[in-house]
């Protein structure tokens, strides 16, 4: 820290502000803890500048001879982060108040090679203490997308990797990981420092990756985490919600944070500033229509007997990998009387989760499973709904052939050219009408509220894909395809009337 307040870091010296303190001291100290670290710290937090600038000075100081890779999201931020780091070893040195001096003479050794002229943006540079030694050079820049084969960096900083570009599928992000994956072993040893540093941009990214690796360890904090700087305590007294207190209020104080909240979405300040992601300002659904849509008494041992139906969504690569994997929801069909709802048609029909999984493997893996373990365990399982399209045409009467499924029928469910977005918004409308009922607890539902709470950022669709099977029917009354006919009995149906001024009423409440 103190190198790099003598690089020129030295905050705003008239009112004390941007100055390094504790905080970027216990952030070094993780960074230097061990070999492969990941920093997840709010923006305008200096953690660039103190781990991919200052550090990466500090280390050519102790290591003339490394190798450094500096990558991020795109070329272009690499390099003007590499220029940057240039531009400090070629500039001065304060080594007294008042007191400069070039930094290649007060070390020989981090004099740059070739044209010193030069500033800003570059794609690499040498020093002194490193050049006759091998073909690469003391800094490089790359991004993800960079081919790194044949480079063997003594050390790396990943800054910023993901974005909000990167982020938004499942295999952007998984480009980033990737990366990471592909670059642990081009380190030129087992031990050489591997640094990440970021913020979240969606749920399943590469720092939730990082987060859940055994030799990785990760330092995360909110721009809300931090302690009562009178008794260095979180003692609920702070400004903040819960009373609680700025991170680092030198570099974003309470009122700055709060200006922040307050301009930008709710989306970008969730994950930019308190690094924890939220559902995207486009999500169809939210926790709280979850919660609204789950019935806290309704569990699988009572709920009442009746039709099934088997919505599958087939992968779409024949090696399921992640990401891409066949997503299976059984729904149970029931008229509102059966359930007792007021309000509600006698032959409305109520559709109610009962079971959600996701499938690695091909068509084949899926046909097995539906085989050798739903069937069996679901004997009112009558019809199997899978989109009409090409795999289907082939999946329905292959899975026919086997002849293992006998009296479910097999339907191709035409969807349309209704985008998937715009499916799962009649499913949200069913959702607040109480036509699809979620029961408290059955296998597979924290894994299917998890994918609609975080799509469209979530790391699979699947499995919301085989709900949406049910978007153009979720309004329907009555018979359903595929299903046999309705077990709702006459007298039911006649104790509904149609008031001509009131709409529709039960006589007898």
């Amino acid at each position: 820290m103190a190198f790099g307040e003598a690089l020129g870091y030295k905050g705003e010296p008239s009112n004390k502000r941007k100055r390094f303190g504790d905080f970027h001291r216990r952030m070094l100290e993780h960074v230097h803890s061990r070999p492969k670290t990941s920093t997840i710290v709010p923006r305008g937090h200096a953690k660039s500048t103190l781990i991919t600038v200052i550090d990466t000075c500090h280390h050519l100081l102790r290591h003339p001879e490394s190798r450094n890779l500096i990558a991020c999201a795109t070329l272009d931020l690499a390099r003007k982060l590499v220029g940057e780091i240039r531009d400090r070893l070629n500039g001065d040195l304060e080594l007294l108040p008042g007191l400069y001096m070039p930094v290649r003479e007060a070390f020989p050794w981090l004099a740059l090679q070739g044209d010193v002229r030069k500033s800003g943006p570059c794609d690499q540079f040498n020093i002194a203490g490193r050049a006759g030694k091998g073909r690469e050079p003391s800094v490089f820049a790359a991004s993800v997308e960079s081919n790194l084969a044949g480079n063997h960096p003594t050390r790396a900083v990943i800054d910023d990797p993901a974005n909000e570009q990167n982020s938004r599928t499942f295999t952007r992000r998984q480009k980033v990981i990737d990366f990471i994956e592909a670059l642990e072993p081009l380190m030129y040893a087992p031990d050489s420092p591997i640094n990440h540093i970021g913020t979240p941009w969606a749920f399943q990214d590469v720092t939730a990756f990082l987060s859940r690796r055994d030799d990785w360890a990760q330092f995360r904090f909110g721009v809300w985490d931090g302690t009562n700087p009178a008794s260095g305590q979180a003692d609920g007294e702070g400004p903040g919600p819960e009373g609680a207190w700025p991170l680092c209020p030198e570099f974003l104080n309470a009122d700055e944070i709060k200006e922040k909240e307050l301009g930008l979405s709710r989306t970008f300040f969730s994950a930019q500033y308190l690094c924890e992601p939220v559902p995207a300002e486009e999500a169809v659904f939210d926790p709280a229509l979850v919660a609204a849509a789950t019935d806290p008494d309704l569990t699988l041992k009572n709920l009442p007997d009746g039709h099934e139906i088997l919505l599958y969504d087939p992968v779409a690569r024949i090696e399921g990998a992640k990401g891409d994997l066949n997503g299976v929801v059984v729904v149970r069909v029931l008229p509102a009387h059966r359930l007792n709802l007021k309000g509600f048609p006698p032959d409305r029909n109520i559709f109610v989760p009962v079971r959600a999984v996701e499938l690695p493997g091909g068509a084949d893996a899926a046909a097995c499973w539906i085989e050798d373990v739903c069937v069996p365990s679901h004997p009112k399982l009558k019809s199997l709904w899978i989109e009409k399209v090409a795999s289907q045409s082939l999946f329905g009467p292959w899975l026919e052939e086997r002849g293992r499924i006998k009296g479910i029928k097999i339907r191709g469910q035409k969807i349309g050219n209704a985008s998937l977005t715009y499916r799962l918004m009649s499913l949200q409308t069913a959702m607040r009408k109480g036509y699809l009922v979620f029961p408290k607890e059955f296998p597979g539902r924290e894994l299917l509220v998890q994918r609609l709470i975080e799509y469209p950022l979530s790391d699979s669709d699947d499995l919301i894909s085989a709900l949406a099977l049910l978007s153009t029917m979720v309004e329907r009354r009555g018979e359903l395809p595929g299903l046999p006919a309705s077990d709702l009995p006459p007298s039911a149906l006649r104790v509904w009337n149609t008031s001509p001024t009131n709409g529709n009423y039960w006589p007898n409440g």
